[in-house]
């Protein structure tokens, strides 16, 4: 019992020791992790002739990339909530909102390893059983995280900059904003009452939580190449993005719309778009002929282009 006690011990010491050096060099956490993602994949991509390792070597170092963020995320909260200013201290995100933010980063992280997985075990049906439900939870999770945040716009990533190492800035971008940029209206029942445009920030992250349920919905009703998931999904994100634009208030609520934009020419690489408009294009050259198989890659699999 004592040498296990005394293990324990040193065990938790090296976790700390983990932690301090992951704040002390979270400039570099970024290059860092990218340079053993690219070369972990040519690593095992050389030794075996499946993508299943690769996409599970890239799932560990998503979820250890998470691991750094929630670090950094728990840093921050110390922070802020040692700090002398009160209304830093009322903007702490609550451990309901952290805990929902980790399960949707940790689903992230594996999602693309687990389609890969059902894919090769059961054909493309499971996979899109798989990707359905994986999407069903992600959708929940989203909403339970809407609910918490009263309706303001979702940021992509539970630490939106790993630089940001001040109570203020992390408080800032994480999405609550402080009581005077937000006016509060009172129904004649007494009861708070939203604005007309965080009416429409709410409705735009609805649409934006369920897009992705109901794009898989209708791919596994009207099929992988039909062009009617497509054109809705294409449509509710356009929809989603107009209101953002118009609606958002704050700085972090643009950067965010901003940050959603950029990620729309993903579409260019989806099906039926891709294989009917982009493949036939590049295969016309001899140069990225060879490459054909690589470029199959976004055809056969939700995850690698969705967002």
């Amino acid at each position: 019992k004592t040498q296990k006690t005394r293990d324990m011990q040193q065990a938790n010491r090296l976790l700390q020791d983990y932690k301090q050096f992951v704040l002390s060099n979270r400039a570099i956490l970024d290059p860092a992790e990218q340079s053993a993602r690219v070369i972990s994949f040519f690593s095992l991509q050389s030794l075996f002739k499946s993508d299943i390792p690769c996409a599970l070597s890239d799932s560990i170092m998503n979820m250890v990339s998470t691991y750094h963020d929630v670090i950094i995320l728990e840093d921050s909260i110390n922070k802020a909530s040692r700090a002398s200013n009160a209304n830093l201290k009322k903007q702490l995100p609550s451990p309901e909102k952290i805990r929902i933010a980790k399960w949707i980063s940790s689903l992230q992280a594996i999602q693309l390893f687990l389609e890969i997985v059902a894919r090769r075990t059961g054909g493309e049906r499971v996979q899109m059983t798989v990707v359905f439900f994986i999407e069903l939870i992600k959708s929940i999770l989203r909403l339970l995280l809407i609910f918490k945040t009263q309706g303001k716009l979702l940021i992509h990533h539970i630490i939106p900059s790993r630089s940001a190492s001040t109570p203020e800035s992390f408080l800032i971008a994480e999405g609550d904003d402080p009581p005077k940029f937000r006016k509060t209206i009172l129904n004649p029942t007494g009861k708070p009452e939203l604005q007309t445009s965080e009416k429409f920030l709410l409705g735009t992250e609805i649409i934006f939580a369920i897009r992705p349920l109901i794009y898989i919905t209708f791919m596994k009703i009207f099929g992988r190449h039909s062009w009617k998931p497509y054109l809705v999904s294409l449509s509710l994100d356009g929809l989603s993005l107009y209101n953002a634009f118009n609606h958002a208030s704050t700085k972090i609520e643009k950067e965010e719309a901003y940050h959603r934009l950029a990620l729309l020419p993903m579409y260019l690489l989806r099906s039926p778009f891709f294989n009917r408009v982009i493949l036939p294009f590049i295969l016309q050259f001899s140069l990225f002929a060879q490459f054909a198989n690589n470029f199959r890659y976004f055809e056969l699999y939700y995850y690698s282009t969705s967002f």
